[in-house]
C-alpha cells in the first residue's frame, strides 16, 4: 500500500479528521485517549517499560504477573541477550576504547565507521534486547548526559562513552555514573573542560553540571557556585589526539596539575581546602551527588519519563527519598516510582518521543533487519523526517520529553507506518506471518481488528475505533489476496492511529 492508497482509504480530505491526528478534533483524539478504557496493568507495563509490544510479551507478563516482570527488569544481568549479541558480533567499534578508536578511524574515509555501529547498536539493541527497562534508562541517560555526536573528537569518543559511562552505570549508583561522566573523554571535549586551566577556568561543564545533569534549573546555586565549580575541574582534560603524553594514551582523559587551579574553593556553602588537586572535583562530585535537589530532579525526570509529563509531585517525593535513603542506587529510585499508585493506577497519558515509535513499529512487526547497518542508513532518513537521529541533538539538555515538543510532526509517522507495512524500507522486512500466528484466529475484519488492538494497543477498541476502522477497512475473506491487503491496511491504520502514538 502506498501513500495515495493509504489517504484515499482513511477518506482523502478526512484522512486529518478520520485519524484524529494534527489538532483535528475526532473520535481518535487527545480527548478520546484520555476517556478510553484502560489497558489492563500487564499491558500498561509492557508499553511504558519496553520499547513496545513485541511477540508473546504481553501474555508473558500476564502470566507471571505485572511486578514480577518489572523486578526482573531491574535485574537485566540475570537476563540473557542471545540474538542482540549474535546481531552486534562484527561491530568492532563497540569494544574499543576512545583512544583506540581514533588510532584506527580518524582518517576522512573512516571517521563515520564509529558512529553508524553505535547508532545501528543503539537501535538493534532497544527493537530485540530482553533487557527493555536497561536499554529504556540508557536512552534516558544518554539524554540526561547528551553528548552530540557528530563532531570532532566525539565521533571517535562517544562510542566508548556509551559503553563506560552510560551503560555500565545506567541501572547502578549515580555517583558513580556522574563521576565517569566527568571523566570521560567525549564528556570533557563537548562541554569544553579538557580546555579549561588555572588561569581561565571554562564554566560550560560546571554550569551543566549543576543545571542539567544533577541540582537543575531552580537547585539553589548561584553564579559564584559555577565559577568555584569550573575552578575545582581545571586540569581534567585529555590527552591531544596527535601529540604523545608520558604514559597516557592519545584521547584518554588525564589530570594535569599544572593547569589546575589548587586554591580554597566554597561550593554550595561547603569548604574544599586548598592543595586538593584532582579530588577538588572529586568532592565536588559528592557534594552534588548527595544533595537533595539532586534527588529531586533525578527522581523528577524519572518520574516524567516513566508517568506522565507533568508527574504527580508525591511521586516525585517518593522517588527523591528512595534516592536519599539508597545513596543514589538509581533501582530504588525506579522501583519506588512503579510501585507507586499514580503509575499503575492512575495512569496517564504519555506520547511516544518518534524515536520511540519507530522501535515500537518494528518490535510490534517482528521486522527482520536483514543486513542490521544498511539497515539503520535506510531508516536513518525515517529518523531524520522525524527529528530524532540518537546521539544528533545539538544542545547539552537532551532531545525533551514532553509531547509538546513532537505532537505537531506527525505526517512522518504515518509515512513510516506506510513504508514499514508495505515492505519499503528494503533489507528491514516485516513479519506479518509471525504477528498472526500469535493472535487467535480471525475470519473477518471486527475479530481482526479487535486481536490487533489487544496486542498493539494493549486494549479494546472503543466503539467509535471500531466503526471508524471497520466502515474505512470495509469487509473481506481474510485467506484472500484482498484479505491479504486488508490486514496490511489494518497494521497500517492501528500503527497510525493516536492510540499507538502513546506508551
Amino acid at each position: 500500500m502506498n501513500r495515495r492508497d493509504f489517504f484515499k482509504l482513511s477518506g482523502t480530505v478526512g484522512a486529518g479528521a478520520a485519524l484524529g491526528l494534527g489538532g483535528v478534533p475526532s473520535a481518535w483524539g487527545r480527548a478520546a485517549f484520555l476517556a478510553q478504557p484502560r489497558r489492563d496493568a500487564a499491558a500498561h507495563v509492557v508499553h511504558r517499560l519496553t520499547f513496545g509490544p513485541a511477540l508473546g510479551l504481553l501474555e508473558q507478563v500476564r502470566a507471571m504477573g505485572p511486578m514480577a516482570f518489572i523486578e526482573q527488569q531491574l535485574h537485566p544481568a540475570a537476563l540473557p541477550d542471545p540474538q542482540v549479541e549474535a546481531l552486534l558480533a562484527d561491530f568492532e567499534t563497540l569494544s574499543l576504547s576512545g583512544p583506540e578508536v581514533v588510532a584506527r578511524y580518524q582518517a576522512d574515509n573512516q571517521r563515520a565507521v564509529a558512529a553508524l555501529e553505535l547508532q545501528a547498536a543503539t537501535l538493534l539493541r532497544a527493537v530485540y534486547s530482553q533487557r527493555q527497562l536497561f536499554e529504556l534508562m540508557v536512552h534516558f541517560w544518554s539524554d540526561h548526559f547528551n553528548i552530540l555526536l557528530f563532531q570532532t573528537p566525539t565521533i571517535f569518543l562517544k562510542p566508548a562513552d556509551d559503553r563506560d559511562v552510560i551503560r555500565a552505570h545506567a541501572l547502578g549508583n549515580f555517583r558513580a555514573l556522574l563521576g565517569a561522566s566527568a571523566a570521560s573523554p567525549a564528556m570533557l571535549v563537548y562541554l569544553d573542560n579538557a580546555s579549561s586551566n588555572r588561569r581561565q577556568p571554562n564554566e560550560n561543564y560546571a554550569r551543566e553540571l549543576l543545571e542539567l545533569h544533577t541540582l537543575g534549573v531552580d537547585g539553589g546555586y548561584t553564579e559564584q557556585d559555577v565559577y568555584e565549580v569550573a575552578r575545582a575541574f581545571t586540569g581534567w582534560t585529555i590527552a591531544p589526539l596527535r601529540r604523545e603524553v608520558p604514559n597516557v594514551a592519545s584521547g584518554a582523559f588525564y589530570f594535569d596539575p599544572r593547569r589546575h587551579d589548587d586554591g580554597e574553593k566554597v561550593v554550595l556553602g561547603q569548604r574544599i581546602p586548598a592543595g586538593g588537586g584532582l579530588e577538588d572535583g572529586a568532592r565536588v562530585l559528592d557534594i552534588l551527588a548527595a544533595h537533595p535537589a539532586t534527588a529531586r530532579s533525578i527522581a523528577g525526570k524519572l518520574a516524567r519519563r516513566f508517568v506522565a509529563d507533568a508527574p504527580p509531585t508525591e511521586v516525585i517525593e517518593a522517588g527523591a527519598a528512595a534516592f536519599l535513603a539508597s545513596g543514589g542506587e538509581i533501582v530504588p529510585v525506579l522501583r519506588a516510582i512503579f510501585e507507586h499508585a499514580a503509575f499503575l493506577g492512575r495512569p496517564r497519558p504519555k506520547l511516544r518521543r518518534p524515536y520511540e515509535y519507530v522501535v515500537a513499529s518494528l518490535r510490534a512487526l517482528s521486522a527482520d533487519f536483514g543486513n542490521p547497518q544498511a539497515g539503520f542508513r535506510r531508516l536513518r532518513q525515517t529518523l531524520e523526517a522525524l527529528g530524532q537521529v540518537p546521539f544528533s541533538h545539538p544542545a547539552p539538555d537532551g532531545f525533551p520529553d514532553v509531547a509538546s515538543a513532537w505532537q505537531d510532526n506527525l505526517l512522518p509517522r504515518w509515512n513510516h507506518a506506510i513504508t514499514l507495512t508495505s515492505g519499503g524500507l528494503g533489507a528491514i522486512q516485516p513479519d506479518f506471518d509471525a504477528v498472526l500466528a500469535q493472535l487467535p484466529p480471525a475470519n473477518d475484519v471486527p475479530t481482526l481488528l479487535s486481536n490487533l488492538a489487544d496486542y498493539l494497543l494493549g486494549r479494546s477498541l472503543t466503539p467509535e475505533e471500531a466503526a471508524l476502522l471497520q466502515g474505512l477497512l470495509g469487509e473481506a475473506d481474510l485467506s484472500s489476496a484482498q484479505g491479504r491487503q486488508t490486514i496490511q491496511e489494518s497494521l497500517a491504520l492501528l500503527l497510525a492511529c493516536p492510540a499507538f502514538q502513546y506508551r
